[in-house]
C-alpha cells in the first residue's frame, strides 16, 4: 500500500516511507514486536518495511521467529545476512537494501531495533516540510533510555519499552565523553531522509557517493554549540529514544569487540563502556544527566529549523576554522 505525500506544490505525490532496519536475531528479537508496532503506528505501510536479519548461526531458529513477527504484522519476510556481525558490513547491507526498494523521491526511515523516533508532528507532516524546503536529510538527538534504578534489566516481550525504561537521559557524553575516535556526532542521528541519499556508517551522518545531504538545519547538528548541551538536547524536538541499555548490552559488547573488522571508533567507544559496566554493572543514574519529562516539547519546531538554517553558515565557517586550529596544534605538538 503506497502512502500519498503532498509535496511542496501541493500536488499528490505517490511517494513511499521504507522502514529499512537491522536485527540482531540472537540478541535483539525481544523488541522486534514493539519497535515495529512503533513504527507502524505512525502509518508506514507494512508492505514497507524491509528489516536485515543477522546472525552467523545459520541454523538459528530466531531467523524463523523473526520472520514469524513479521507476517503477524503484514510485513514481508527479513533478508537474511548470514555472517558475523561488523558495524561497516551492517550498514553495507542497510545502504544495498535501500538501493534495491528506494527511488529518489521515496523516504527512507532509518532505525536501528533499538531505535524509537519521536517527532514533534505527524510523519506525512514532516516530510511536507522536508519536501517544501528542498531537504533530503533530517536529524534527531538520541535519548538513552533507562530502567529506574540504571541496571541492564532484559527486554520483557509484552511489556512496553517506555514502561520498562522510563529513566531517559544523557549516559554517552555524560559519562564517556569525547574521544579521538568517537564524539558529538555518535549521539545524533538520522531519522528520516530521501531514498537517494545513503547514510554513513552508524547512520549519523550522509555518505558522499549519495544524493548530497541537504540537511533540515542547514548542516549536521554537531555543528551548532549547543549539540553537546543537555538542555539543549531535551529541547530539541527531534529525538530518537535509545534502548540500548539492556541485559543484552554486555554480550554484545563482548562479541562485537572480539569480531575481527571492528571499527576504530567502535572499539574505542565500545572499550569504555566495558571498563564503566564492569566496574559498576549498571549505569549509575548519579552519573548521568537525566531529562525530566516524557513529551517531546511545544512550540514551533517549523520556525526552529528555519532559524537553524539561517544559521548555519556561520557555525559551519567555524566549525572548519576550528578544525583548523586543531590541526595545527597536532602538527606543532609532532614536531615539538
Amino acid at each position: 500500500m503506497r502512502q500519498a505525500y503532498r509535496g511542496a506544490r501541493g500536488a499528490a505525490s505517490p511517494s513511499r516511507v521504507f522502514l529499512v532496519s537491522c536485527l540482531g536475531v540472537d540478541l535483539e528479537l525481544a523488541l522486534l514486536p514493539a519497535f515495529l508496532d512503533h513504527y507502524l503506528g505512525m502509518g508506514i505501510a507494512p508492505g514497507d518495511v524491509r528489516l536485515i536479519t543477522n546472525t552467523a548461526d545459520e541454523a538459528s531458529e530466531n531467523l524463523d521467529a523473526a520472520d514469524r513477527v513479521l507476517a503477524g504484522r503484514g510485513c514481508p519476510a527479513a533478508r537474511r545476512w548470514l555472517a558475523p556481525y561488523t558495524s561497516d558490513a551492517m550498514w553495507a547491507e542497510r545502504r544495498r537494501t535501500q538501493a534495491d526498494e528506494a527511488g529518489p523521491g521515496d523516504w527512507v526511515v532509518n532505525a536501528d531495533v533499538d531505535e524509537f523516533h519521536r517527532y514533534p508532528a505527524p510523519l506525512p507532516e514532516v516530510i511536507a516540510y522536508l519536501e517544501a524546503r528542498g531537504a533530503g536529510a533530517l536529524h534527531g538527538v538520541m535519548v538513552d533510555r533507562l530502567a529506574p534504578d540504571g541496571t541492564l534489566a532484559e527486554a520483557r516481550p509484552g511489556v512496553p519499552p517506555a514502561e520498562q525504561y522510563p529513566v531517559r537521559a544523557d549516559v554517552s557524553l555524560s559519562v564517556f565523553g569525547v574521544g579521538a575516535n568517537h564524539g558529538v556526532s555518535g549521539t545524533i542521528k538520522l531519522m528520516v531522509h530521501r531514498g537517494d541519499v545513503l547514510p554513513r556508517r552508524g547512520g549519523h551522518t550522509v555518505l558522499e557517493d549519495g544524493a548530497p545531504a541537504r540537511y533540515a538545519a542547514g548542516a549536521r547538528l554537531s555543528v551548532f554549540p549547543g549539540a553537546a548541551d543537555p538542555g539543549w538536547r531535551a529541547d530539541f524536538p527531534f529525538k530518537v529514544d535509545h534502548y540500548k541499555w539492556t541485559g543484552t548490552l554486555r554480550g554484545s559488547l563482548s562479541r562485537r569487540l572480539a569480531t575481527k573488522g571492528v571499527s576504530v571508533a567502535g572499539r574505542e567507544y565500545g572499550g569504555k563502556i566495558d571498563r564503566y559496566l564492569a566496574e559498576h554493572g549498571r549505569v549509575r543514574l548519579e552519573d548521568v544527566s537525566v531529562f525530566e519529562g516524557d513529551a517531546p516539547p511545544g512550540g514551533d519546531w517549523r520556525a526552529r529549523l528555519d532559524a537553524m538554517r539561517r544559521q548555519a553558515p556561520y557555525w559551519l565557517a567555524r566549525n572548519a576554522l576550528r578544525q583548523k586550529v586543531m590541526g595545527a596544534r597536532a602538527l606543532l605538538g609532532r614536531a615539538a
